[in-house]
């Protein structure tokens, strides 16, 4: 796309009252500093985006008395295409035509923008504003005209102990992704090995705190089984004697019982034989008759006999709890356990500590084997994050070879190293090695004209170029498109090559 102002027009615009200048391709400004040399550059951008040509906010309104309009209008040539843009102040008012025919903001600006971009005109049109952005702003409009080198490119390029260690996981992972995947395994791993080896040394002073060393384990075995025998038949013996003793308790108990019972039932007996026969009525006193006296006798008889067989049942009770008391063969006294409890629980104890020096054996093999597999994983994550850096870093210097290739005499930094050896996103322009900010005046005039070339080059848009104050330039290269060039020289406003 080619883009050129056939004509500006410029009405109480800074310093300017009237002035209408036919422009050419190339067009020479000069006069002394203060008659509106720069006022003619700033009425374009004023014109299509009422800034200056740094892109800020610009008041045009002029000192002197004037009739209340401030009116600047430019005819665009865009390829076989013409507009008349005009924008003014009317009334404190802004107001803008196209082809004379009034329009919002909105749609004025729509116009432009479906142009070019605000960034792109002005880094055009000023060789100094592209380098006036934000670093940031300056990488990103640069690289948008470079395309980035493929994945496999860059593993090409790369060593194959790097190449090999990423190729795979670039397939299913963006490199932002595959960096912050093993960064965060290898930090997790790096705890995870901290805990591992915490639980080898652990286990590792248990182990040799262990006291079997130079024990015979099997006779221990031998002894534990043969006193744990010894105990089961102690035990056994004591229940039995405790059994009897409870056995002869209950007999002892049912024998005082029956003695009193028995003692209980002669008295019984001996005072029913020594009660005097009844001679009288009880209730009133009567002698008896003799059926009476028989009758009451019959029943001290029947009383008597009833606790004579009591006795009797009693005393063959008696009797069959002395049989069963002499039948009982005591076993002898109790055995005392403690002593025989005490030496089977060392020996239980002795044969525990080897069990569990046999399980930290194999707990130690196992702890160790899980510390090797963290260590493992994170000597992958590691390599991982590394080919990263190898790949970052060659992928990097790729792109700085493609910018770099755009240009003459300058060059573009668009990293730089960190101490930990990462990569960070900068950009600086360099002219022969050295940094635009300590490039002189003329020096960087050049250094914005050869910008605008591979700009113009890249978007594919050739536009306005106005270089001011190129007066302290030698040999000055003219920009591919439209130029007007602006010189302090010791005579009245005078603009050649234009009408």
């Amino acid at each position: 796309m080619n883009i050129s102002i056939e004509t500006l027009e410029m009405k109480n615009f800074k310093g300017h009252k009237s002035l209408t200048i036919n422009l050419g391709e190339v067009n020479q400004i000069s006069g002394k500093n203060g008659q509106g040399k720069s006022s003619i550059g700033e009425a374009i951008t004023w014109s299509l985006y009422g800034t200056d040509t740094m892109g800020n906010s610009l008041d045009p309104t002029p000192l002197y008395e004037h009739d209340g309009e401030v009116r600047t209008s430019l005819v665009l040539r865009v390829d076989d295409k013409k507009a008349r843009l005009t924008r003014a102040i009317e009334n404190g008012k802004n107001a803008f035509y196209i082809n004379e025919v009034p329009k919002k903001a909105t749609e004025y600006k729509e116009l432009i923008d479906s142009l070019f971009t605000r960034e792109l005109f002005l880094s055009i049109f000023n060789p100094s504003f592209f380098p006036s952005q934000h670093w940031k702003e300056q990488r990103n409009q640069l690289l948008k005209y470079i395309q980035e080198p493929l994945n496999k490119e860059v593993l090409a390029n790369l060593p194959n102990v790097h190449s090999d260690a990423i190729a795979e996981a670039l397939k299913k992972h963006s490199l932002e992704e595959l960096d912050k995947l093993h960064r965060d395994r290898f930090k997790k791993r790096d705890k995870e090995l901290e805990r591992a080896s915490e639980r080898v040394l652990t286990l590792k002073e248990q182990f040799e705190k262990s006291t079997v060393d130079g024990l015979d384990l099997k006779d221990i075995h031998t002894r534990w089984v043969k006193v744990d025998e010894e105990i089961k038949m102690a035990q056994k013996k004591n229940q039995g004697i405790a059994t009897i003793d409870k056995k002869l308790m209950e007999l002892d108990i049912r024998e005082r019982v029956l003695k009193e019972q028995i003692m209980k039932r002669k008295n019984t007996v001996e005072g029913l034989q020594q009660e005097p026969v009844q001679e009288n009525c009880l209730e009133c006193g009567q002698p008896l008759d003799a059926h009476s006296k028989d009758e009451i006798e019959n029943k001290r008889l029947q009383r008597l006999n009833a606790v004579k067989q009591e006795g009797r049942e009693l005393v063959n009770e008696l009797n069959e709890i002395k049989k069963a008391k002499s039948e009982i063969e005591y076993p002898g006294d109790p055995i005392d356990v403690a002593e025989l409890i005490e030496e089977a629980n060392k020996y239980r104890i002795i044969l525990m500590d080897s069990k569990r020096i046999k399980e930290l054996g194999g707990e130690i093999q196992e702890s160790e084997a899980q510390r090797e597999k963290i260590r493992a994983d994170m000597n992958q994550s590691l390599v991982i994050i590394e080919a990263i850096k190898a790949f970052s870093e060659k992928k990097a210097n790729m792109v700085v070879e493609k910018v770099n290739s755009l240009f003459g005499t300058l060059s573009v930094k668009l990293f730089e190293q960190q101490k930990n050896g990462e990569l960070k996103q900068t950009f600086e322009l360099e002219m022969d090695g050295k940094p635009y900010t300590k490039l002189s005046t003329a020096e960087k005039v050049k250094a914005g004209i050869e910008l605008i070339y591979v700009i113009q080059e890249q978007s594919g848009i050739i536009s306005t170029t106005f270089i001011d104050n190129a007066e302290s330039v030698l040999n000055l290269k003219y920009a591919p498109g439209q130029t007007i060039i602006s010189t302090v020289k010791n005579n009245k406003l005078k603009i050649e090559g234009a009408n």
